[in-house]
């Protein structure tokens, strides 16, 4: 009995062995079988990848390129503005600035004297919106643009100059006076303000105080400087006051007017794209004889920038950048949407650049 029980135990571990060794070279098998496709896959993938790289240009390029040379990062390398590059890239941003002809005069400074009507320095001047300097009065706050001689043979003032600008007054009634700066003095000539203009109908809607207003001041030139120019001109309540805006006084006057040219008011199209409309109204205008397009830039989809930077380069149209004054909204789309719901405003507004083309070009055409 003792005998088959260790023969029945035998046999009972034999046949554990026998299994165990079978499970054992079964996970074995798999796990071999397993690598191997893995190893396949990957072979495969490799030489996918290696065909695509023989068979494409600019892989082999970029991969050349790494391979031959060290990458850096693509920067501007241009040389740093010197101070007159900047004066005139100062000039050209902001016209209205007289830039060039403070560089010429701003060491020593010039005055009447130490504390009366100096000449004052561009970085004391108050600027409102990127292109109006600020003039603030016992009576009402100035947003001035754009300074003209006007010295045309008609005019009943004689020699003038006109200062373009906004009053948050209805009337204005504040004296004030004129500085002007000569290139052949050292202190300025004074003149008292000759006339506010108002450059709008009272009837046409928004006649309030407290909104800017836009109007046109006269001084006259003094008769001892009636034959010469002026490069600037300084607004300011009392003849010593220290000026807070200088602006350039225009005057262009070839020898040989041509026929005509277009003026446009501040183009607001931020999110519409008239491009083709406006290729097409540019080169009509052409056909129809005009020397140039004078156009006024608030805001303006990308497209319409093409074709204005396009003719532009051409020599068919000039192209201003220009803001509302004061406390207007200047940010993209709330411009649009105050314009927008304020007509008369917007109205308002747009006499700045119609006026602005008039007096810089009247001697031009």
């Amino acid at each position: 009995m003792i005998n088959s029980m260790c023969s029945r135990n035998g046999k009972d571990l034999f046949f554990t062995k026998i299994i165990a060794f079978g499970v054992l070279w079964a996970l074995v098998t798999y796990s071999l079988y397993q690598f191997g496709f893995i190893t396949m896959e990957g072979l495969k993938i490799e030489r996918v990848l290696l065909l695509q790289k023989s068979l494409d240009p600019i892989t082999i390029h970029a991969e050349s390129t790494i391979e031959s040379y060290d990458l850096e990062p693509f920067i501007d390398k241009s040389p740093n503005f010197s101070e007159d590059m900047l004066i005139d890239d100062i000039q050209k941003r902001i016209p209205n600035l007289p830039m060039i002809y403070w560089n010429k005069y701003k060491n020593p400074p010039t005055g009447l004297n130490n504390t009366c009507a100096r000449f004052p320095s561009v970085f004391d001047l108050e600027f409102n919106n990127i292109y109006w300097q600020t003039l603030r009065t016992s009576n009402g706050t100035f947003q001035l643009f754009g300074a003209y001689l006007d010295n045309r043979p008609n005019n009943r003032l004689g020699p003038t100059v006109r200062i373009l600008g906004m009053i948050d007054r209805i009337e204005a009634s504040v004296i004030t006076h004129c500085q002007f700066w000569f290139d052949s003095k050292k202190d300025p000539v004074m003149a008292k303000s000759f006339e506010y203009r108002y450059i709008w109908h009272r009837k046409w809607g928004n006649y309030k105080h407290g909104s800017y207003q836009p109007y046109l001041i006269a001084c006259r030139l003094p008769s001892k400087f009636k034959d010469q120019v002026p490069q600037s001109v300084s607004l300011v309540e009392k003849q010593c006051d220290n000026a807070t805006n200088n602006l350039r006084i225009v005057y262009e006057k070839p020898k040989v007017k041509k026929d005509f040219a277009v003026c446009v008011k501040g183009l607001d199209f931020l999110h519409e794209d008239l491009s083709v409309r406006l290729v097409e109204w540019i080169e009509l205008l052409n056909l129809l004889g005009a020397d140039k397009v004078f156009f006024y830039e608030l805001q303006v989809h990308p497209n319409i920038s093409k074709v204005l930077n396009h003719y532009d380069q051409k020599g068919k149209v000039h192209v201003t950048p220009i803001s509302l004054a004061g406390g207007q909204p200047n940010a993209p789309s709330f411009q649009h949407l105050y314009l927008t719901n304020n007509p008369n405003k917007k109205r308002q507004n747009e006499l700045i650049p119609y006026n602005d083309c008039f007096y810089k070009h009247m001697y031009e055409y």
